[in-house]
């Protein structure tokens, strides 16, 4: 790892949704206060989920309003706030706070939770100081190389000071786990950081086994960030783009993207399902895998537990792991408590197939979640629904994301799997062998498919080894800096989901400088004051206390082009860039 993203990697704090931050004198306090959360609080409640949805290192789940209880915290107010109620309690192991960390910890939710920022001003990276990064590494490459380079930017939050120094190392990380969750190669392959603050990552599709065309054009399609450079109003400029186009070649309309768009949309159905060109059903997946569940039930080659409780399903739960040519394939039977035969106690042979030997006990599913390894041993995810067929989103009587991977408690096939398996399988324990209400031969099956405890969870351990160690080859280089360089992979956050999270949110005006590559909200703000056209579209907020600009309508771009498009063509940054999937 090169110096530069070493010095840039002393991240302070964590900023993540809208936050009150901290300046003058609490600024100590705030970044002491987060240092004991992450210290006691942050393994359960914040990497593992022991309570859904509290993670004490996103000060808008700790502040938000809860339905029947106190918010985690009310900022100003010790008890109307639940984690100072029950700070004396946690954790429930090990060493706890001392008195004089309790006493930080009061205080900063008396002086109204700040969390902290960057310290120091970072140096601005404007939009000339990214293409020439990439006009510079497209010259270094061979000739035949050059067409297959393709860059995701992070100078957007870069240049936003409220994005702390650990937040920019998650977005390298997560784009390395992203684009090598979207591979179908055997090699985890990490993009090269480059450029002004390293604020340009850089990767040679083919290691991806993305075609050239397909997969960077359905990214492109969706794409409202879109603008070339090339009849730029600067010459020294207009020449950097002329060149990158040139070096490129004509089949690439645009050579980056930006990656916090990037981590928050290619691990939505449409794109994920195009980029891994997954199949329409767990049976068309099934094979492809060389998976046969109905052979591997009848002659008892799978593994299956159950459970009355999880953190996605409603109701009771089946895991079943079967053996695959890339790996292993997990298939999970959820169920709908209105349907017939969901007591697994009482039904624990299903699922209903022509073949059953025990249609008695057979339980009826109404859909499940597919996990298998890719080739290189990341992980996979679909959902489909009882007859097998692929969904987009689980029911949300069946299943529910409790940390709002996506912006909502809907579970999306795709990213909020990722967000769920952070460390690839999650350990559980089974409830149905011991507890199942079956006799005679249904039972003697119960007791073959469902192993005793310590087999189960050494064979989950084993397929979770094999997911960390490729997270840790994609991650590890952008994570295992300064304090963390002994840390192991388990232990860093999961890196795609705070990013987008942060780019799901509304834009203040310190955002949106950030976006259009201005250097502070006061210079954009006098922009939008002299020119009633950035007004008409939708900047006159950004003038107000606290205005803000909607994400969905920044960045949607209709027929036409984004708002974002717009404000850049008005303020002369660049030239918007539309370009359709047939181009």
């Amino acid at each position: 790892m090169s110096k530069t993203l070493e010095m840039t990697a002393l991240a302070i704090g964590v900023v993540a949704g809208p936050s009150a931050t901290s300046n003058g004198d609490d600024r100590g306090l705030a970044t002491s206060a987060v240092g004991i959360l992450r210290k006691y609080c942050y393994r359960c409640h914040g990497l593992e989920f022991k309570v859904p949805g509290y993670d004490v290192l996103n000060r808008a789940r700790l502040v938000a309003k809860r339905s029947d209880e106190n918010p985690y915290i009310s900022p100003g107010k010790l008890d109307e706030s639940e984690l100072w109620a029950r700070f004396d309690e946690m954790p429930p192991k090990g060493p706890k706070p001392s008195a004089a960390e309790r006493s930080v910890i009061r205080d900063w939710i008396l002086a109204g939770a700040p969390f902290p920022v960057v310290s120091a001003v970072r140096a601005f990276v404007d939009d000339q100081a990214v293409q020439t990064a990439i006009r510079d590494h497209l010259r270094a490459q061979d000739r035949s190389d050059r067409p297959y380079q393709r860059y995701f930017t992070i100078a957007n939050l870069h240049n936003n000071l409220k994005i702390s120094d650990e937040e920019l190392n998650l977005a390298r990380a997560g784009v390395s786990k992203m684009v090598n969750s979207l591979s179908r190669k055997p090699s985890i392959v990490v993009p090269i950081a480059i450029g002004p603050a390293q604020a340009v990552l850089a990767i040679d599709i083919r290691k991806l086994g993305w075609d050239n065309s397909r997969v960077w054009r359905r990214l492109l399609k969706e794409y409202p960030y879109g603008l070339t450079f090339t009849n730029h109003r600067d010459p020294v400029f207009r020449e950097v783009a002329l060149e990158i186009e040139s070096l490129l070649g004509p089949d690439v309309p645009l050579a980056d993207i930006r990656a916090d768009w990037f981590l928050d949309t290619a691990g939505r159905p449409d794109i994920y399902d195009a980029i891994l060109d997954l199949p329409k059903s767990a049976q068309e997946l099934e094979k492809s895998l060389g998976v046969d569940t109905e052979r591997d039930f009848r002659t008892d080659s799978l593994r299956r537990a159950g459970f009355t409780k999880s953190g996605v399903s409603r109701q009771m739960r089946i895991v079943d792991r079967h053996d695959s040519e890339l790996g292993y394939y997990w298939k999970s039977y959820d169920f709908r408590k209105t349907d017939a035969a969901v007591n697994l106690f009482n039904f624990p042979l299903g699922p209903v197939f022509a073949s059953n030997p025990f249609p008695d006990q057979a339980f009826t599913h109404a859909g499940g979640e597919l996990i298998f390894s890719l080739p290189n041993r990341l992980q996979a995810y679909m959902l489909v629904n009882r007859t097998g067929q692929k969904l987009k989103e689980g029911p949300v009587d069946i299943v529910f994301d409790a940390n709002d991977s996506s912006g909502g408690s809907t579970i999306i096939s795709g990213m909020s799997c990722m967000g769920c398996h952070r460390n690839g399988m999650i350990l559980f324990q089974d409830r149905i062998r011991e507890g199942a209400a079956v006799a005679d031969l249904p039972r003697r099956k119960v007791e073959r498919l469902f192993p005793v405890d310590s087999e189960m969870t050494t064979t989950l351990k084993r397929d979770e080894a094999q997911f960390l160690q490729a997270l840790d080859l994609a991650i590890g280089p952008f994570l295992r800096v300064g304090d963390d360089k002994d840390k192991p992979a388990r232990d860093f956050r999961e890196p795609i989901i705070p990013i987008a999270k942060i780019y799901q949110n509304d834009l203040d005006v310190t955002g949106a400088a950030a976006e259009l590559s201005i250097k502070d909200g006061a210079t954009l703000q006098a922009l939008i004051k002299a020119n009633p056209r950035l007004q008409r579209l939708g900047m006159a907020d950004l003038m107000k206390e606290g205005g803000a600009i909607n994400r969905a309508e920044w960045a949607t771009a209709g027929k036409g082009t984004s708002a974002f498009q717009q404000v850049s063509s008005e303020i002369e940054r660049g030239t918007p860039l539309i370009v359709s999937q047939g181009d």
